[in-house]
């Protein structure tokens, strides 16, 4: 039986050392890919239970009122309670995989998505229209991915889908930067009529957030 030389056998393993190299790129897009079919997925569960909600109450889709304030990366604890027991949903239910998942605070819960339904005190302010009941424009954004969510001059932001992934949790030290500039690709965008597509980054819009104040963002988009 030959024996491997030394030499044969370092050839070998610089061989599978370029395989390896040629193969991540490609197997960390194709798990960034999923990530997004799977961020979907969560979205149209949770679409299709605040429309169930909306039936119950004439139309009107739920609100998710934290702490006499808004804010479209959080919901209450009433919606939230009302999701997890009559709609059997957990914790991952309510973030995009790989990103820092919600955590309670409060009068409510962070999710990974932004929920735009029922956001009277944002529009008030800043003059932009989102969804309050079945029966508004359906071209209405009703949820998106976690896009772009940064604290203007706070220091952080946080972007769901870069090219090879999220990052997971907050960056900090980044004074609020653009998502662009941190090599966001986008993210999804559901709409009133339950239709839904991936946007590349630079077809969203930056918005307002929050309703005490203007340093909080995030990204979406209106359907032509």
């Amino acid at each position: 039986m030959k024996k491997f030389t030394l030499f044969e056998l370092l050839v070998v393993i610089a061989i599978m050392a370029i395989l390896i190299t040629l193969l991540l790129p490609s197997l960390s897009t194709a798990r960034e890919k999923a990530r997004r079919a799977v961020c979907l997925s969560y979205m149209n569960q949770f679409a299709t239970a605040v429309t169930s909600l909306a039936t119950k109450n004439n139309g009107k889709l739920p609100e998710a009122t934290r702490s006499n304030s808004e804010h479209t990366i959080w919901i209450g604890n009433y919606l939230k309670d009302l999701l997890y027991e009559d709609y059997g949903f957990t914790q991952k239910n309510l973030y995009c995989p790989g990103m820092e998942g919600m955590y309670k605070g409060n009068g409510g819960i962070r999710m990974g998505y932004n929920y735009l339904g029922q956001r009277q005190p944002l529009m008030n302010l800043y003059g932009y229209e989102l969804p309050l009941a079945l029966y508004d424009e359906s071209n209405l954004p009703l949820m998106a991915d976690l896009n772009d969510v940064s604290e203007q001059g706070g220091g952080w932001t946080v972007i769901s889908h870069l090219k090879n992934g999220g990052t997971g949790e907050r960056v900090l030290g980044t004074s609020g930067a653009s998502a662009q500039s941190m090599g966001s690709q986008g993210g999804n965008v559901l709409f009133l009529d339950g239709s839904a597509r991936w946007y590349s980054i630079n077809s969203l819009t930056v918005y307002n957030s929050y309703s005490l104040n203007n340093k909080y963002k995030s990204m979406w988009t209106y359907r032509d």
